[in-house]
């Protein structure tokens, strides 16, 4: 389930726990893709995917698998990755 914060002046924010609540990916207002882990880790997965406008980038979907493993990112322009996810 993607979740949506809304940061105000800031721009918007969209997340999405794992499925056993210890990691949560989110992307920034550059196009780039988190994710955190509840030790405070912090892990680049995608890096200025130009390839999404600003507008529809702020429309995507993340859905992780039932095991974690993967993170399905669905944008609003028809393109959908599948990031393999490890530790």
């Amino acid at each position: 389930m993607t979740y949506y914060q809304d940061l105000g002046e800031e721009g918007d924010l969209r997340f999405a726990w794992s499925n056993d609540g210890t990691r949560v990916v989110f992307n920034d207002r550059w196009n780039n893709l988190w994710l955190m882990g509840l030790d405070g880790t912090v892990r680049q997965l995608a890096a200025d995917l130009s390839c999404v406008d600003y507008d529809s980038f702020y429309d995507m979907r993340l859905f992780w698998s039932p095991d974690n493993s993967r993170l399905l990112v669905l944008s609003a322009g028809n393109r959908a990755w599948v990031l393999f996810l490890t530790e």
